[in-house]
């Protein structure tokens, strides 16, 4: 349980004392409760997108859904989005990229990124509003929350402090299957809202592997990950999950 509180206090801005000083090890090992994070941010956005379509038309519920989930998030995962970008388009050595990244200033690159992936995220929440896709709107930060412990599992961390090496050493091989099972558990129950299995697990396969690919391409530049890189993958896994399903 206390592991299941620490997921939820890093990845969304409900408040979760605790009394005791935390370990890292327990900190990163929080990882295989992610999917559950993804799962109750799923039913909230679903939760608001009923009540709010009751006022307002699909268009204008798409921006208040996608406000919400920003919201709830504390928008932590776009300003690594923003980093990692910035990092990406600079002309530099490692060394120089990765102090970009934790300078935390938004550059030209990062914000065009920030406002393409909101702006494209936006259009796909509103065709899945129109069309009433709601195991799509429930799943969604599934993919993102999943995507960060497969990414922490699979790659080093480019540096040796901050929260994204924790995370990254605390996430192994154990962790990584718990938090597919209880992934796997969640999509098989999603069949009961959407009985054509591809309809979501193919998506969910297809976002893992835009998180790999995401995951490969930071390794080369940065020689591991980051808790950025981390973040930016959570996002674009989302992206990708959302545009598959509505192909």
């Amino acid at each position: 349980m206390r592991r299941l509180l620490l997921a939820f206090s890093f990845l969304t801005i409900l408040p979760v004392p605790f009394s005791t000083t935390l370990e890292e090890e327990e900190i990163g090992k929080s990882s295989v409760f992610f999917p559950l994070v993804g799962l109750l941010k799923g039913v909230v956005l679903f939760s608001a997108s009923l009540l709010l379509l009751r006022f307002w038309t699909a268009d204008t519920v798409a921006a208040l859904v996608l406000l919400v989930h920003v919201t709830l998030s504390g928008a932590f995962h776009l300003d690594g989005l923003s980093d990692t970008f910035d990092a990406l388009a600079a002309r530099a050595d490692r060394e120089k990229k990765l102090k970009i990244m934790k300078d935390g200033t938004v550059g030209a690159v990062g914000a065009v990124s920030l406002v393409l992936v909101l702006l494209i995220k936006y259009l796909l929440l509103k065709e899945v509003l129109s069309e009433k896709l709601w195991p799509v709107l429930l799943l969604f930060p599934l993919a993102g929350t999943m995507a960060m412990v497969v990414v922490s599992c699979l790659f080093k961390a480019a540096r040796t402090e901050g929260l994204g090496s924790i995370f990254i050493k605390g996430t192994g091989p154990k962790e990584l299957f718990i938090a597919t099972s209880f992934t796997i558990g969640i999509l098989v129950l999603s069949i009961y809202f959407s009985p054509k299995i591809e309809d979501i697990f193919i998506p969910f396969i297809a976002s893992m592997m835009v998180a790999t690919v995401e995951g490969r391409l930071f390794e080369k530049h940065f020689h591991g990950i980051t808790g950025d890189n981390i973040g930016a993958v959570a996002e674009t896994s989302e992206l990708a999950f959302l545009l598959f399903c509505l192909i």
